[in-house]
């Protein structure tokens, strides 16, 4: 399936509306409390236009309403965001963690329209970690609300992202341990990664 084209007259409007916290968005990067290293992990988050991305720290649920991000972390589905990755103007936040075939082939997560990029992060170890995603493109597809949630360990790297299959309809929220096996980086199925709730 691919992204269907904006005409020109939704695209200018889109950057009145936007062009100020695209700008923004540029010149941001991950300002949130970095751990002690000996009682952290990092975490790396796929996004693009198109699909929302969140995590709550310390929680072992999600927030959602219609106002605001619930106390989450926002990687992707920001206006500012959004505009980036529409653009094809969209750039990667890193932190130091190792590339893996995800980042080594980051351009097949692109669709027309939607530029993938990746933020990384730096969370507390031994504290729940709540991923929340969903997907709507412009012909109407949508998946709402995909969340997982884990307890990352000391000094271990972590990968998350949606991954779409149009040609079965389904979403699905991956979570992936990157593991360094000499000179090879390869990504595990994380066994404690389990479907998260909204929060009570």
């Amino acid at each position: 399936m691919t992204w269907l084209p904006i005409s020109a007259a939704a695209l200018a409007a889109s950057l009145c509306a936007t062009g100020l916290l695209a700008l923004s968005a540029m010149a941001r990067a991950d300002t949130s409390p970095v751990p002690d290293a000996a009682a952290s992990a990092r975490i790396r988050l796929f996004g693009q236009n198109g699909i929302s991305v969140k995590f709550y720290r310390n929680s072992a649920c999600y927030k959602s309403g219609l106002f605001g991000s619930g106390g989450a972390e926002v990687v992707s589905g920001g206006a500012g965001d959004a505009f980036l990755s529409l653009l094809g103007a969209s750039s990667n936040t890193r932190i130091g963690m190792p590339d893996s075939p995800a980042t080594r082939n980051l351009s097949a997560r692109s669709g027309v329209l939607s530029k993938a990029y990746f933020k990384e992060y730096s969370v507390a170890a031994g504290e729940p970690l709540t991923v929340l995603t969903s997907f709507r493109d412009v012909s109407g597809y949508y998946c709402k609300n995909i969340a997982r949630s884990f307890v990352p360990e000391a000094g271990a790297d972590y990968e998350a992202s949606m991954d779409l299959s149009f040609a079965h309809g389904t979403c699905e929220l991956s979570v992936r341990r990157i593991q360094t096996e000499g000179e090879q980086v390869v990504l595990l199925p994380l066994d404690n990664a389990v479907s998260a709730d909204e929060c009570r």
